[in-house]
């Protein structure tokens, strides 16, 4: 009896032993599979977020690129202008406008159209603006128009002699430009000139400096060129004729009429004229005088053909 009962015993014992473990073995079982699904939902989860983060540095990206574009075909004839005048690279100055205002999204250009950052210090007695810089509530220029804040900029870098070196470099050297920028305390950013180069050659803005291929000039008539030859040496020698014999203002000196140092000009002759009566580059001529290529001359005033003074230069009053 107590034999049957044993064995009986034994064998639930058994079962209960074998159903316990076989429990076990599928709780194991069901953690691993259910940790594995975990896992896979956590990767899949993480990739999602960082699809979601390439696609919007991406359309940011192209976003940024797109607004810097239409920034540059909008500004560049002012930067062409400058460069043509007063001898400022054109890629400089566009990239110094994209960076300072964020291709033109900046508080300070959207709201006074200051492409450039420029603070007011003291001589500046326009319209402001107050923005957090370096310290809390700094003044800014404020400007009624894109022109006049370019034409500022280069009255800026004009007055102040840190910057006269910059005017002796090759128009092309525009990494040399960007590091002059830098040396001489136009921004505080240590990187600011690798900025610079690196707007420069991703938009290849350096392609404003390139000589025009002469294929792409039209070449005048023959006849046409002789008589505007013909032309220029007639004025030339009557110019010349009526500088030796008209007396000079009382502020000059009849030294420098007889080393052509200046021209007495007639009314209504304007920059471009006495350019190409001299062959001189127009943008001497107007940096030499501190006006601008549209100013239109009256009757006897003085044009100097040569530097009144080195580095001195000042922005002309539109006219």
């Amino acid at each position: 009896m107590l034999i049957f009962y044993g064995k009986q015993f034994t064998t639930a014992l058994k079962r209960s032993l074998f159903l316990s473990g076989f429990k076990s073995r599928m709780i194991r079982k069901y953690n691993k599979r259910y940790s594995f699904e975990q896992s896979a939902r956590q990767v899949i989860r993480l990739g999602l977020i960082c699809f979601y983060i390439f696609c919007s540095v991406t359309l940011r990206a192209q976003k940024n690129i797109d607004s810097a574009s239409k920034f540059i075909q909008q500004h560049q004839h002012f930067a062409v202008e400058q460069m043509n005048v007063y001898g400022i690279p054109a890629s400089v100055t566009l990239a110094q406008a994209i960076y300072e205002s964020g291709s033109g999204g900046s508080y300070l250009c959207r709201k006074g159209n200051n492409f450039f950052g420029i603070k007011c210090h003291r001589e500046w007695g326009g319209d402001s603006l107050l923005k957090d810089d370096e310290e809390r509530n700094e003044c800014f220029r404020a400007y009624t128009s894109i022109e006049q804040c370019y034409e500022d900029r280069v009255l800026f870098l004009n007055s102040r002699s840190r910057y006269h070196f910059l005017f002796q470099l090759p128009l092309n050297d525009y990494k040399r430009w960007c590091l002059g920028l830098q040396e001489a305390g136009y921004a505080t950013n240590k990187n600011y000139a690798t900025t610079l180069i690196y707007i420069i050659e991703k938009y290849k803005l350096f392609t404003f400096e390139m000589p025009e291929p002469l294929a792409s000039k039209p070449i005048p008539a023959l006849a046409t060129h002789l008589n505007e030859s013909l032309t220029l040496q007639t004025q030339l020698s009557q110019t010349l004729v009526s500088a030796s014999v008209t007396e000079p203002p009382a502020n000059t000196i009849v030294k420098a009429i007889i080393q052509k140092h200046y021209h007495i000009a007639s009314k209504g002759q304007t920059p471009n004229d006495v350019s190409t009566l001299y062959g001189i580059d127009i943008r001497l001529i107007c940096s030499n005088n501190s006006i601008s290529p549209k100013t239109v001359f009256s009757e006897g005033e003085v044009v100097f053909l040569t530097k009144k003074k080195p580095y001195k230069y000042e922005l002309p009053v539109n006219q």
